[in-house]
């Protein structure tokens, strides 16, 4: 396998028309994108979403040239077709004779429907399930990988792509993310979103069929007030109550040492034993990571 040009990442592209708030572009020179990239075994399958969408064919002029002129990309190169793509998989670090180094930005990892996993159990008012179930809106999943030892996602979208919503991978539930969670999995991911409701007043929108996330989609505004003191300023989408847990807010409850102590408990009782550790990573930065989100929604 062999990459014939520089691959690019540029901040701030600015395509147009571009519905990504995380408005980072990869840049590939069209024969490696082609011929490379985006072969079966080197990436997995729609790992770069589809053509038209999330990865076009542009001309090397305007801000393409003036990327390639800043980069000192030969002369002779500066003529030929540039594949621009704004979906980062994670496959991107694992590909040979690619030095991918993450951005301290958060990059789009794709943009789907937000679709309830069905086989987790609804202990959760039914409307605000089938206000996204029967919904044609799309969230665009961001992925912040390179200042911390573990990456923080955080879901953008709905009909003016203004939501945004805190999560965490499915990795730490679930082993592999095609073929389905195993029965064991499937209670595991039952027993997290029943105890975060239960225990934490927190709501989990799982949506790991879509986006391989479990989301921090709402809360019990009321419950957190009456047992931890902690009040939520949010967006009131449904009947109290409960409202939409914006991303700033789950950090404030985050704030509150019992509540988190408990939310570290029930993550490391629910997840994978071979995931323990990076669970103890991921918890031990979380709402440093999400912070960064927050200041830039």
């Amino acid at each position: 396998m062999y990459i014939a040009t520089d691959v690019y990442v540029h901040e701030d592209y600015g395509l147009q028309n571009s519905r990504r708030l995380g408005n980072v572009v990869l840049l590939v020179q069209e024969d490696d994108f082609e011929k490379t990239l985006i072969r079966s075994e080197v990436t997995h399958e729609g790992a770069f979403g589809q053509w038209g969408v999330d990865y076009k064919l542009l001309p090397p002029d305007g801000k393409v040239a003036e990327v390639i002129s800043s980069n000192n990309l030969n002369h002779s190169l500066r003529g030929v077709k540039w594949i621009a793509v704004t979906k980062f998989p994670a496959d991107l670090a694992r590909i040979p004779k690619i030095e991918y180094k993450p951005l301290d930005v958060p990059v789009p990892v794709g943009t789907y429907l937000l679709k309830y996993d069905t086989w987790v159990n609804n202990y959760d008012p039914v409307y605000w399930v089938r206000d996204y179930q029967d919904s044609s809106r799309g969230f665009t999943k961001l992925r912040l990988d390179s200042l911390f030892e573990k990456p923080y996602h955080i879901l953008m979208g709905g009909d003016i792509q203004t939501e945004t919503y805190a999560a965490i991978s499915s990795e730490y539930f679930i082993e592999g993310l095609w073929g389905g969670p195993t029965r064991e999995e499937k209670e595991r991911v039952n027993i997290f979103v029943k105890r975060m409701r239960e225990e934490l007043y927190v709501h989990i929108f799982p949506c790991y069929g879509q986006h391989h996330l479990f989301v921090f989609h709402s809360c019990n505004a009321t419950d957190l007030l009456h047992y931890f003191g902690v009040r939520c300023e949010g967006i009131r989408g449904y009947p109290l109550p409960f409202q939409k847990l914006e991303i700033a807010d789950f950090i404030k409850i985050g704030e509150n040492d019992d509540w988190n102590t408990k939310f570290q408990k029930i993550l490391l009782d629910t997840c994978l034993g071979s995931k323990a550790e990076g669970i103890r990573q991921w918890w031990a930065k979380w709402k440093e990571g999400f912070k960064i989100y927050a200041d830039k929604v």
